[in-house]
Protein backbone atom coordinates (compact mmCIF):
# COMPACT_ATOMS: atom_id res chain seq x y z
CA UNK A 1 0.00 0.00 0.00
CA UNK A 2 2.80 2.32 0.62
CA UNK A 3 5.11 1.11 -2.47
CA UNK A 4 1.65 1.93 -4.41
CA UNK A 5 0.13 5.71 -2.91
CA UNK A 6 4.02 7.06 -3.80
CA UNK A 7 3.68 5.61 -7.66
CA UNK A 8 -0.20 7.51 -7.81
CA UNK A 9 1.80 10.39 -5.91
CA UNK A 10 4.64 10.62 -8.60
CA UNK A 11 2.15 10.79 -11.29
CA UNK A 12 0.11 13.00 -9.65
CA UNK A 13 2.60 15.46 -9.03
CA UNK A 14 4.59 14.72 -12.36
CA UNK A 15 7.75 13.75 -11.32
CA UNK A 16 9.58 13.45 -7.56
CA UNK A 17 10.91 15.09 -4.80
CA UNK A 18 15.00 15.26 -4.84
CA UNK A 19 14.67 13.16 -1.48
CA UNK A 20 12.29 12.17 0.66
CA UNK A 21 13.17 11.26 4.56
CA UNK A 22 11.58 8.67 6.12
CA UNK A 23 10.90 8.31 9.96
CA UNK A 24 12.50 4.42 10.28
CA UNK A 25 8.77 3.40 8.85
CA UNK A 26 8.94 -0.35 8.52
CA UNK A 27 7.90 -0.69 5.13
CA UNK A 28 11.56 0.75 4.41
CA UNK A 29 13.70 -0.10 6.42
CA UNK A 30 14.69 -3.41 7.97
CA UNK A 31 16.94 -3.13 10.46
CA UNK A 32 18.91 -0.25 12.53
CA UNK A 33 22.67 -0.04 12.14
CA UNK A 34 25.23 1.57 13.58
CA UNK A 35 24.74 5.67 13.98
CA UNK A 36 22.79 6.46 10.51
CA UNK A 37 23.33 3.35 8.81
CA UNK A 38 20.12 1.42 7.87
CA UNK A 39 19.24 -1.99 5.92
CA UNK A 40 16.47 -0.92 3.24
CA UNK A 41 13.62 -3.06 2.35
CA UNK A 42 14.96 -4.79 -1.05
CA UNK A 43 11.08 -3.70 -2.23
CA UNK A 44 11.62 -1.05 -1.48
CA UNK A 45 15.20 0.12 -2.86
CA UNK A 46 13.94 -1.39 -5.71
CA UNK A 47 10.85 1.18 -5.79
CA UNK A 48 13.46 4.41 -5.18
CA UNK A 49 16.05 2.93 -8.31
CA UNK A 50 13.04 2.90 -10.45
CA UNK A 51 12.48 6.51 -9.61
Amino acid sequence: MVFDAHRRAFAFLGGVPNRIIYDNLKTVVDTILVGKERQFNRRFLTLANHY
